[in-house]
């Protein structure tokens, strides 16, 4: 029980950073992307439909950007508590970020690489 509760608490950080990305973007952004699909110049009651449009544009905007700190909190929780003499694979939420994007940057430029031989083998 004592790692379950801890484990939850890793991911705290990531998690409180997700909702101030995702909420401050899908409400920050709602406005000018409604003023954007009506217009400047317009003057009245948007239609429905617009701000559908608006709050739908906006909401998937904000979770493409706000995901990857998801992928931090799952896999700072998942870590739990490492073996004896094993070390963590992350000292904290920052070093997370850091070390995806290098293993995410690695695998595109060997999945670049596999496909350029591949075609020029055609």
């Amino acid at each position: 029980m004592e790692e379950g509760l801890s484990a939850l608490w890793k991911g705290i950080i990531p998690g409180l950073q997700r909702q101030c990305l995702y909420e401050g973007l899908r409400i920050g952004l709602y406005a000018p992307v409604k003023t954007c699909l009506v217009g400047c110049e317009f003057i009245g009651d948007v239609p429905l439909y617009h701000k559908i449009l608006a709050a739908l544009l906006t909401g998937a905007i904000a979770i493409a950007v706000a995901n990857p700190t998801d992928l931090v909190k799952v896999r700072l929780q998942a870590e739990g508590k490492p073996l004896a003499g094993v070390p963590r694979r992350y000292s904290g939420a920052l070093d997370a970020y850091f070390n995806i994007v290098r293993q995410v940057k690695s695998r595109m430029i060997q999945h670049t690489k596999i496909h350029l031989i591949a075609s020029s083998k055609l």
